[in-house]
């Protein structure tokens, strides 16, 4: 029953601003599967993202995140959800240079989870100057740090994913 339950529940999540979602993502991750929920981010609250990071991660359970504006390449996610290892990330181009980790398209396993269950809040909470939660530039950054700390490895997979950001 349990193992039922935790598979209707989405594995994969695209936390997105309304009107900046790429329409290649959904594309990509093929035609709105039952394992992806695509998260909207209240572009008035610099903290929102945050606090959905930190709602996923309570869960306990393996996730995926997939940023608005990263497009996976077929099979990575498959490919990501299969890794044994705990945190696996595809780099990607920022203004032209490769990066990583970064939440862009980045796996974390139940088990960091259960170790750490308050990692993330730990992590997040409290970071904002006027927010209580991490300004959502931030969330990326102090949650890898964080999960390094812990005494995580992240697992490069590859090849790099498209990051279409549009730098002007």
């Amino acid at each position: 029953m349990i193992q039922l339950r935790t598979l209707s529940l989405p594995n994969v999540y695209v936390p997105y601003v309304p009107g900046m979602l790429r329409p290649e993502i959904p594309i990509s991750l093929g035609a709105n599967p039952a394992y992806v929920e695509y998260a909207e981010i209240d572009p008035n609250d610099q903290g929102h993202y945050a606090v959905l990071f930190t709602s996923w991660w309570s869960l306990q359970r393996t996730f995926v995140v997939v940023e608005q504006d990263i497009c996976p390449n077929r099979g990575d996610i498959d490919s990501i959800m299969r890794c044994g290892h705990g945190w696996c990330y595809y780099p990607y181009s920022v203004g032209g240079v490769p990066r990583g980790p970064m939440l862009g398209l980045c796996k974390f396993s139940g088990e960091i989870m259960l170790s750490y269950p308050d990692l993330a809040r730990r992590a997040l909470y409290g970071r904002g100057k006027k927010h209580r939660w991490a300004h959502w530039v931030s969330v990326s950054e102090y949650i890898m740090q964080a999960v390094e700390r812990a005494g995580y490895s992240a697992h490069q997979h590859g090849p790099p994913v498209r990051h279409l950001h549009t730098y002007t």
